[in-house]
Parts: structure tokens; C-alpha cells; sequence
């Protein structure tokens, strides 16, 4: 296995889908997630956890939460509103991969 592959099973492994997704969802959400998952690969995928939401999916009040949990540090929270889906994914993973950046700056 590359270390690629190793890199998007923590994603895989760890991401539990929430309100306003379903099982179907599950590989175009990865798709959109997977470049978090060179970030976690600091902390065994056992140590990990990561949850991804929506509320008022597809409509104009539509916000995408994703939380990311990680060993000593305080959850990390990223939130993003728009009525594009696929656009919210990438702008939470974008503002997730900060706030990792941002947190381990400060460790």
C-alpha cells in the first residue's frame, strides 16, 4: 500500500457521516476531503475523529459543519454556508487544513 492510500484510509477509516448525509454520499465526500488527509497523518488513525454534517441540505440556509478531532488539542471546527455542496466540502476542508496548520503552529 502507498503511503497515499495509507494517508486516505485515516479519511476512510476515521469519517463519520452525519446529519444530512447518506451511506451514498460517503465517496463523493472522501473525493472532496482527501487532501485533509495528509494533515492527520501525524496521529494513529485510532486517535482520530472526524465528522462531517450538513444542515438544510441544498437550500439557500445550507451549512456544512466538519469536526476534527486530534490527541491533546481542542476540537477543531470548521463551518461553511452556500447552497453548493460540493463547493461547501472543499471550502471546509480548506478552512480545516488551516485550522490544523494554525493548532500546531501554537503546539
Amino acid at each position: 500500500m502507498s503511503i497515499a492510500n495509507q494517508d486516505l484510509d485515516v479519511l476512510e477509516q476515521r469519517l463519520r457521516l452525519g446529519a444530512g448525509f447518506h451511506r451514498d454520499d460517503r465517496p463523493r465526500v472522501l473525493e472532496e476531503l482527501a487532501a485533509l488527509s495528509r494533515h492527520l497523518v501525524h496521529w494513529k488513525p485510532e486517535r482520530v475523529d472526524i465528522s462531517l454534517s450538513v444542515k438544510h441540505r441544498e437550500t439557500l440556509q445550507q451549512r456544512v459543519m466538519l469536526e476534527v478531532r486530534l490527541p491533546r488539542w481542542p476540537p477543531l471546527i470548521a463551518h461553511y454556508s452556500g447552497t453548493n455542496l460540493d463547493h461547501a466540502l472543499i471550502e471546509v476542508r480548506k478552512l480545516m487544513i488551516r485550522e490544523i496548520e494554525e493548532e500546531r503552529e501554537r503546539s
